[in-house]
């Protein structure tokens, strides 16, 4: 070593980190993968640390574990083998990893690889994609509900038959009312229709006819 020059040793040192610490992750994902929750294996963890803590995993945290676990996970997910070879520093994958990341994270990836963004460009990056998604989710679960609503109700024969048995009358009793109405509610249930919210806007229209009346 003492033949190289301060750049040559720094460079050294970057290779050996990176290869230690990848290396590091995907072995603690594979320790993982053999447990069916993370439960058991932090429970496999408490355990190693008690039978021997001079072994290097017990210096870290269960968070640091866990932490470095989904980071093997990501890599093993995106075929990282190599983190000087992908242009993306080790804090960025830690930020990218997160399981609350993990429907937005690939994508990201494919954006910055190779392009070394500092880490708060990445979390910028990732809040920008998280806002998204929940932009799309909550305008798809709108339109869902307004699909619902404003759906054509399909009626069946049992309540077209009881509708026109009481439209032969003139005055229809209380319960024959009520008949009707549970008969509708049960046929339109079948239509996985979204009843009480049809209700409620029929329930505030009688509501709002009241007070102008």
């Amino acid at each position: 070593m003492k033949d190289l020059d301060n750049e040559q040793l720094v460079d050294r040192l970057e290779q050996v980190d990176n290869q230690a610490t990848i290396i590091r992750w995907m072995i603690l994902w594979e320790l993982r993968k053999r447990f069916s929750s993370d439960k058991l294996f932090g429970q496999y963890l408490a355990e190693l640390k008690k039978s021997n803590a001079t072994i290097t995993i017990c210096d870290s945290s269960h968070q640091q574990i866990f932490r470095e676990i989904s980071a093997g996970r990501f890599c093993e997910r995106n075929n990282v083998t190599n983190i000087a070879s992908i242009g993306i520093l080790k804090s960025a994958i830690y930020a990218l990893s997160k399981p609350s990341n993990e429907d937005i994270s690939d994508n990201i990836f494919q954006e910055i690889k190779n392009r070394n963004i500092p880490v708060n460009e990445v979390n910028r990056l990732i809040a920008q994609a998280k806002a998204i998604t929940i932009d799309h989710k909550s305008a798809e679960e709108q339109n869902s509900s307004i699909q619902a609503i404003g759906a054509p109700l399909v009626v069946p024969k049992e309540t077209i038959a009881l509708e026109t048995k009481n439209t032969e009358k003139t005055i229809l009793t209380n319960k024959e009312i009520a008949d009707y109405i549970i008969q509708f509610i049960n046929d339109q249930n079948k239509n996985h229709y979204d009843i009480k919210t049809v209700f409620k806007l029929v329930m505030d229209h009688f509501r709002k006819r009241n007070r102008h009346t």
